[in-house]
């Protein structure tokens, strides 16, 4: 009787604990399937926002989706307050934005946003008289 409550203890019962081989915690036999599911911090879990395909342990995902995905939402870091993929920001930036900085069309040599150049060039531009 002593052999099969030694067996049973260590090899059948639902309530000894098991290691998970994952993060090396130890859990409920009867809990082990939903541990490595649901709760293992180890456990890899692909990233909710779509269009990336990264597949990454849980405990590293929030700082991938907050802070590395290229398809997490980000604002306009020129001040013009439009909201895109992180991914299309540099080419928001560098082409697209009202507020990005352009050279004055007439060569006066001031930086200008490009929301306010056809008033520079009508205004305030000393070059807006000359004509070549």
């Amino acid at each position: 009787l002593a052999m099969q409550q030694d067996v049973h203890g260590q090899h059948e019962c639902s309530h000894r604990s098991i290691i998970c081989a994952v993060c090396a915690e130890p859990v409920l036999a009867k809990d082990l399937k939903h541990h490595k599911e649901w709760s293992c911090p180890l456990r890899v879990v692909d990233c909710p926002h779509r269009g990336c395909y990264k597949r990454l342990p849980l405990k590293d995902m929030k700082q991938h989706t907050d802070y590395e995905c290229r398809k997490r939402m980000v604002f306009c870091l020129q001040g013009c307050g439009m909201e895109m993929y992180a991914d299309k920001r540099k080419g928001h930036h560098e082409k697209y934005c009202e507020m990005r900085f352009v050279q004055c069309p007439l060569g006066c040599g001031k930086s200008i946003r490009e929301n306010v150049k056809m008033h520079h060039v009508s205004f305030e531009c000393i070059r807006r008289f000359q004509t070549n």
